[in-house]
């Protein structure tokens, strides 16, 4: 058994298998489990053979923490159908990891040679999906209408360039491996296959790089000067451990200089309704969304209708995620997941980036180096958009880390990790125990302050899951709906007990009470919801619409015109009040329209 277990393709075996599951969620999810659990077969092999089930990583516990909190988001989500969808696909994503992290070094081409195949299928799906006429071009235009039309999702195209990116980089191992080698009577089908695959890749590469040259420039120039310190770190012993701390201030140089420029472009919709939609306003919009659900998370798959419902206030959809993925994962699984995601890669980074400068001359440098600059430009690219946590993207959320690990720790002898676990379960119960007093301390400083933010991140969840069920409705929620929302009315009141000012409880009842068409309350509520977040967006727009219901106008004025859509939507509500035999309200938002009018602002 230990024969079969050690042998390479034991672990390429692993690795189909995992491929089989994750393609198997994605196309045909009703037979996703069948699939997971045939995943799941070497780990029982290698249990049975007296090894551990999976090749041991610095970051297991990590990443265990980040799967239980996954399963949290599944139970937060208010569609459980898409969710459970996706948590399959984190799922798929963890056993990826553990699989390209346990091949053998005999192996590392082969994983690069999937890469390849990865971005020449990736820049194939794009060309034969993606509407090149919204472009203009006469080419552009004539490919749209004479290609084979197939009934398939198109990605979009800074996603592409994001999932292009990493896998054309790492498939360099690959071809750098091959021109080592004759490649004998398959000379020919393989040279062409290299031409046709590297000229589709570099196709779609020219046509997604929309932006950016600058930071490309900027990047280009540091990567030289940490290899030229990497070349000196030999015979360096100081520069030998700077090196990982030279790579990090690299990796926030880019990120900043980032910042500075695209992160007030448009990521997406062109409406400027809501705001200016830029990155920046994102961010900041969304870091409310984080405090609400801090705990728990929102929920998987949860962010459009949350961002729609309780950020615009609006009864569609938006945008599907924050267009950042560091931030959708905190979002909708909680600040732990989200720390955890940060800590894997930037410590991925620190550990790829020591591997490389304690051992220069390593047969593997090659490698190192491009799983290092994978994790770079997953980060840098990954803070500008969500590619590997949206949709079907989820599946590879931990493939450049999985990658870049394969070319780091080694897997060592199944002898050796047997001799190790104790070693490793000292050190795990170490961390375990230093983290859960330092979660005492914390709470034992503000009991009350964190009994609150558990009541009201509770009382969100329930809030969410009984309002947004139908979600998108195109159509403004009425009192039907507030017997849906004792659960949730009774937690966050319990939220106030321990802290009255807490702003997520304080919003969201003043969402019911309006609901409810008690005004006043309401009132009472949005204006210390205010207190607490005076630029939170859905509180500006509640809290004005309750003035208006309340016949003080002057009040409502000062807070909608902050609110562009404002004026259009009260000119809704003068028929829509008239459908709820309201004519009182539907009378005070006719005065109000005049009063938002631009000229009078």
């Amino acid at each position: 058994m230990r024969q079969l277990v050690d042998n390479r393709w034991f672990a390429l075996t692993d690795l189909f298998l995992v491929m089989m599951s994750t393609a198997a969620w994605m196309l045909i999810p009703q037979f996703g489990i069948a699939f997971s659990l045939m995943a799941l077969l070497p780990w029982v092999l290698r249990f049975l053979a007296g090894y551990a089930a999976f090749q041991r990583t610095p970051f297991d516990w990590l990443i265990a923490i980040f799967l239980v909190t996954a399963w949290c988001g599944y139970w937060a989500a208010y569609d459980k159908s898409a969710a459970w969808i996706k948590v399959w696909l984190i799922v798929s994503a963890v056993l990826l990891y553990y699989a390209l992290s346990a091949q053998p070094k005999q192996n590392l081409s082969v994983l690069s040679f999937l890469s390849f195949c990865l971005a020449l299928v990736l820049s194939l799906y794009f060309c034969l999906t993606y509407n090149f006429a919204e472009s203009g071009g006469r080419f552009a235009i004539w490919w749209t209408n004479f290609r084979p039309h197939l009934d398939w999702p198109a990605i979009h195209h800074d996603d592409v360039l994001g999932l292009i990116l990493i896998s054309a980089i790492l498939a360099f191992y690959w071809l750098w491996h091959t021109s080592k080698k004759p490649l004998g009577s398959v000379a020919l089908v393989m040279q062409l296959f290299l031409l046709f695959g590297m000229g589709m890749v570099a196709l779609v590469f020219v046509l997604t790089l929309s932006r950016g040259f600058g930071l490309i420039v900027v990047g280009a120039l540091g990567l030289w000067v940490l290899w030229r310190v990497s070349t000196l770190s030999g015979s360096d012993v100081r520069l030998r451990a700077l090196f990982p701390v030279l790579v990090l201030g690299y990796l926030v140089v880019l990120v900043a200089f980032a910042y500075l420029g695209p992160a007030s472009d448009l990521p997406g919709s062109m409406h400027n309704s809501y705001g200016t939609n830029s990155r920046a306003e994102l961010l900041g919009r969304g870091s409310y969304l984080l405090m609400d659900f801090a705990i728990t998370g929102a929920g998987l798959a949860s962010f459009p209708g949350l961002y729609s419902q309780y950020i615009l206030v609006i009864p569609q959809f938006y945008f599907a995620s924050s267009y950042n993925l560091f931030l959708d994962v905190a979002i909708e699984q909680g600040v732990i997941a989200g720390s955890i995601f940060i800590i894997l890669y930037l410590g991925s980074i620190f550990l790829v980036s020591q591997a490389i400068a304690n051992d220069p001359t390593n047969e593997l440098r090659f490698m190192r180096w491009l799983g290092l600059f994978a994790l770079i430009i997953t980060v840098v690219h990954g803070l500008f958009y969500d590619y590997l946590y949206n949709g079907n993207g989820t599946a590879l959320l931990f493939y450049p880390l999985g990658m870049a690990m394969a070319g780091v720790k080694r897997p060592k002898s199944s002898e050796a990790q047997v001799l190790q676990q104790p070693q490793i379960l000292l050190s795990k119960y170490r961390v375990l125990i230093g983290s859960l007093l330092a979660v005492i301390v914390i709470f034992a400083l503000n009991p009350n302050k964190i009994i609150s933010i558990w009541y009201a991140n509770l009382g969100a969840v329930q809030m969410s899951q009984a309002e947004l069920k139908d979600f998108p409705t195109s159509e403004w929620a009425t009192s039907e709906v507030v017997p849906r929302l004792e659960l949730a009315e009774t937690t966050l009141q319990s939220a106030l007990q321990f802290e009255p000012h807490n702003q997520t409880a304080n919003y969201r009842l003043g969402l019911i009470s309006l609901l409810r068409q008690d005004f006043k309350t309401a009132a009472a509520n949005l204006e210390t919801a205010y207190q607490e977040a005076p630029n939170h967006r859905g509180i500006i727009k509640s809290l004005g619409y309750c003035y208006v219901w309340l016949g003080e106008l002057d009040r409502a004025q000062a807070l909608l015109s902050r609110i562009p859509e404002a004026q259009n939507e009260m000119s809704v509500y003068i028929w829509w009040w008239g459908t709820q035999d309201r004519p009182d309200l539907s009378e005070r938002a006719s005065l109000i329209i005049p009063r938002l009018a631009p000229d009078s602002q």
